[in-house]
């Protein structure tokens, strides 16, 4: 079968872009025709490091096709590519395409060194307004990663792109935080990062609602049973806190964070002698510690002594 000019290169692009350039009239045809013809032109003899500048010069100048063609030759010779990746789903998102950009900014999130790639998919989830949820972990997800950097202007960013997202409403539950972390394929660990987050932020019991969740796949983690005896002792649930600092100090009685959370925990329900034992000995296993550490020490000592 014999095909006119027209025809082979709707058949051509078909092949090399496996659809991502869409032939839908004639004009449409020739512009594909045209930039199909510079970009074979322009990555003749360009080895992958090039491609990659050239692509990401064309994302910058918002030359969404030319970029999404460079990424794509880019990607077929490094498919790891976490940079790339990222990139390419900016560039199908800004040029009209959210939902398949989804795929390549997991794909980046799962294969970057850290998270950063996150907050571009919560700025997605949120733009198109019926994944609010998804939205609000993924920031909670991109305030974690930027702690972790310790860039104070990039948290202050996160933080308020995740108080955007949030608003009022009632950050997701642990079940859902779990189903976002396994449909994203990461760690599970970074549950007890949302439940750490949230429990800084003081909400208390969404922070709760993360930690129990976490707490089903490792039950054992310290830590865990920790952030839970702040965050139900700040609920006013004593009972429940207290059964999470006996649990924490089971697991590990030289624990700085057990030791603290159980000083702190019996210095509020008065019980001052336990409370000076556990602040003492947090003190003994981390010299180092925040200075108000050793304040609510001998003001717990104070009390003893008029106690007494």
């Amino acid at each position: 079968m014999s095909y006119s000019p027209r025809e082979k290169t709707k058949q051509m692009l078909r092949k090399k872009w496996k659809g991502s350039i869409k032939i839908a009239d004639p004009v449409i045809s020739s512009r594909a025709s045209t930039l199909f013809g510079r970009f074979n032109s322009e990555r003749q003899d360009m080895d992958v490091q090039t491609l990659r500048d050239v692509a990401l010069t064309h994302v910058q100048n918002k030359r969404w096709e030319l970029a999404i063609a460079y990424i794509r030759r880019v990607l077929e010779e490094n498919p790891n590519d976490a940079v790339m990746l990222h990139s390419l789903g900016l560039t199908l998102w800004k040029s009209g395409k959210p939902e398949e950009a989804i795929e390549p900014l997991k794909l980046a999130v799962q294969k970057a060194s850290s998270l950063h790639p996150i907050a571009t998919l919560g700025h997605l989830y949120q733009e198109m307004g019926n994944r609010w949820r998804e939205a609000v972990v993924a920031f909670e997800l991109s305030v974690v990663a930027e702690q972790e950097t310790g860039r104070q202007e990039r948290i202050r960013q996160a933080l308020q792109d995740l108080q955007e997202a949030r608003l009022s409403l009632t950050p997701p539950n642990g079940e859902f935080c779990r189903e976002f972390l396994e449909a994203h394929d990461l760690d599970l660990t970074n549950l007890l990062k949302i439940g750490s987050l949230r429990n800084s932020l003081r909400l208390l019991k969404s922070a709760i609602s993360v930690l129990e969740e976490y707490l089903k796949d490792v039950p054992d983690d310290v830590v865990a049973h920790c952030k839970l005896a702040d965050s139900y002792a700040g609920e006013g649930q004593l009972e429940s806190a207290e059964a999470h600092v006996v649990r924490a100090l089971e697991l590990d009685p030289n624990s700085w964070d057990a030791n603290l959370v159980a000083g702190l925990f019996y210095s509020r329900t008065r019980r001052l002698t336990q409370a000076e034992i556990h602040l003492g000995r947090a003190l003994e296993l981390n010299p180092m510690s925040p200075m108000w550490v050793r304040q609510r020490l001998e003001s717990v000592k104070e009390l003893l002594g008029v106690a007494t």
